[in-house]
């Protein structure tokens, strides 16, 4: 093999390496603030949810309402499920109801 062709041939696999290595680092990095960010918006919307749930009164149905329309992501087969402190379910909102177990929850 000529040094020519040699050359050639490591500098391709060296490109071909980095260009692998990168692609690999960025589809991490997507996926991993993907996740985060998936998670960040749930957690922030059932927090909204709940205070405002807690803290409804007729008064502020409109309000209410209003929230609902505004952080409503529509998520496919979404359910909201309010339990208190004795996993009795206090209020619910979806499509089907799901049982879960006591350790899920906790």
């Amino acid at each position: 093999m000529e040094i020519k062709q040699k050359l050639t041939l490591q500098f391709t696999i060296l490109v071909a390496s980095l260009l692998v290595a990168i692609l690999c680092f960025n589809y991490y990095q997507s996926f991993v603030f993907a996740k985060e960010s998936f998670l960040e918006r749930l957690k922030e919307r059932a927090t909204t949810l709940a205070t405002v749930h807690l803290e409804e009164d007729k008064k502020n149905q409109n309000k209410f309402d209003l929230m609902d329309k505004k952080y409503n992501p529509g998520l496919q087969e979404e359910s909201i499920t309010i339990f208190d402190k004795n996993m009795k379910i206090r209020y619910f909102y979806g499509f089907q109801n799901h049982s879960f177990s006591s350790d899920f929850l906790a």
